[in-house]
């Protein structure tokens, strides 16, 4: 499948964000949900859209069910819900290769500390993820909390059992992320070299005019 460049994307998302904010009723919002879908199913994220679609169908269901009892509540979900679609369109950013990345947004000249910003946090949460799982299965291992009744007869100590460590384990993960990216030469003031093919084509071209006559045909249609 076509790999779109991450520029691409990025135009997709302020598109999107410029709509969105547009966008009010929610009939509009549900077109435009099924859009985003869409858009990402075209990237190849199939399995990322079915996750975002039963998200949103799950946060509705909820705010549904909330707003008879709850007020508050239901627009507090229904909140979330409505950013579900532009998770969608950030998708594709989020799960792009660093290198790629920096490489095709060095040439629309976003600073470099943002570039740097940018990719140490991907880099970051995938592991600090893999860091939780461990330090959970630490402490089951260890016998401290059998079940989940345990860990609400003691909160403060099951809080000092996970957050202690993964806060010691954040500060080494930063600092490892940190020599890692001063030894690929992030800091340096010379061009950055790329081995992906980095080039817009006709088909990055026809993904944006498609989401923007998706997005107009939703606005002009419900109006």
């Amino acid at each position: 499948m076509k790999k779109f460049d991450v520029r691409t994307h990025l135009f997709a998302l302020i598109i999107a964000t410029i709509f969105w904010i547009v966008f009010s009723s929610n009939l509009e919002i549900h077109l435009f949900t099924v859009l985003c879908a869409l858009y990402l199913c075209v990237a190849g994220y199939k399995k990322a859209t079915l996750k975002f679609i039963l998200t949103y169908l799950i946060m509705e269901l909820l705010a549904l069910a909330t707003a008879p009892l709850l007020g508050i509540m239901y627009i507090v979900i229904s909140t979330f819900a409505r950013a579900v679609p532009l998770m969608m369109i950030a998708a594709p950013i989020l799960y792009e290769n660093p290198s790629r990345m920096m490489g095709s947004f060095q040439r629309i000249h976003i600073p470099k500390t943002i570039l740097v910003m940018i990719c140490i946090l991907l880099r970051f949460f995938p592991v600090i993820q893999k860091e939780m799982v461990s330090i959970f299965n630490g402490v089951r291992a260890r016998g401290i909390f059998p079940n989940w009744k345990s860990i609400i007869r003691h909160p403060f100590m099951a809080y000092e059992c996970f957050f202690v460590p993964l806060t010691v384990r954040c500060l080494k993960l930063s600092s490892e992320l940190g020599a890692s990216a001063e030894l690929r030469g992030l800091d340096s003031s010379n061009p950055r070299s790329c081995i992906y093919d980095i080039r817009y084509t006709y088909m990055d071209g026809l993904l944006l005019v498609g989401l923007f006559i998706g997005c107009l045909a939703i606005l002009l249609g419900v109006k």
